[in-house]
Order: C-alpha cells, then structure tokens, then sequence
C-alpha cells in the first residue's frame, strides 16, 4: 500500500468514525496508545454507507 492510498483510507476511516461518534454508534476502547475501535463495527458501517 503506498503512502497515498494508506492516507485516503485513514481520511475515509475517519470521516466514517466521525460520523459513527455523532450517532454514537461507535465501540472504542479508550488505551495507552489513543482509541481503538472495533474494526468489524468499523467495516460494517463502511460497507452500509457505501
């Protein structure tokens, strides 16, 4: 994956949690080393709003 493609797919990713945040739809775990969110949530919704 090139830088480029990796940084659209994290501007896509966060644009998607954004929007699950505001729904308050989003499963995250608070850690050490900043959110972490369940990704098969993470994918559904992408897939749905798709």
């Amino acid at each position: 994956m090139t830088a480029r493609e990796a940084a659209k797919h994290l501007v896509v990713t966060s644009r998607a949690v954004r929007y699950m945040i505001a729904r308050g739809e989003l499963v995250a775990q608070r850690r050490g080393d900043g959110w972490r969110i369940s990704t098969a949530s993470v994918r559904k919704r992408l897939r749905a709003m798709r």
